[in-house]
Parts: C-alpha cells; structure tokens; sequence
C-alpha cells in the first residue's frame, strides 16, 4: 500500500507541471488533469498508512511520543531548510526578522509560502 501512495504522490507531483496557466486547454493540460485526478488518493493513503505503520504494535502509550518524534524531528528539520532556500530565493538576501516572519508563515499558511 506505502509503494502505491508513494507512486501516486510521484505521479501527482509530475502532472503537476502540465497545470500551468499558459497551458490551460491543450492537449497536455488535459492529460495533467486527467492524471493528477487519479492520484489525488496518494497523500491521504500515504498518511493513512504511515499512522496504522505507527501505531499498529500492541504497546504502551507512553511509547507514542518517542515514534512520534522520529518522524517530527525530520520533517521539521527538512522545513526549515526548504524555508531558508525559498526566502533566500524570493528575497535575495537573508533578514533574520523577515525569515523568522516567513518561518512563521510557512506552518501556520503554507500555502502561501509554497506556492
């Protein structure tokens, strides 16, 4: 199940690039709507999986934490890195008061950081 949600995200990801606004009703538009439709499943599955993948042992839940923070350490880590990236690329430069700002942005709106 982990390798279908990872190959639909993968697909989901390259259709992506057919979706631009110039392209809107050529025949590649079309095909990265068609595609991308079809492995919208892929983010709520690979989610989906991850958490049974966690959680399905028979422990304590004082153990829940510890898994937890071996995924919530990482992600949070890569984040920021992708946060410094986009702010050096959209700004050209590095203010720690606007980073912080954009830092802040990126979890609480990330779509307006991302996009």
């Amino acid at each position: 199940m982990k390798t279908i949600a990872i190959l639909a995200v993968l697909l989901l990801h390259c259709s992506s690039k057919y979706l631009l606004p110039e392209c809107v009703f050529q025949p590649n538009w079309y095909w990265g709507v068609f595609f991308e439709s079809i492995s919208r499943f892929g983010v709520p599955l690979f989610i989906m999986v991850s958490g049974f993948l966690i959680l399905r042992k028979d422990q304590p839940i004082s153990s829940v934490p510890r898994r937890i923070k071996r995924i919530l350490i990482p992600f949070i880590f890569w984040l920021v890195i992708y946060v410094i990236a986009k702010f050096v690329m959209i700004n050209h430069s590095f203010d720690l008061f606007q980073f912080g700002y954009f830092l802040i942005q990126a979890f609480f709106r990330p779509y307006y950081c991302f996009n």
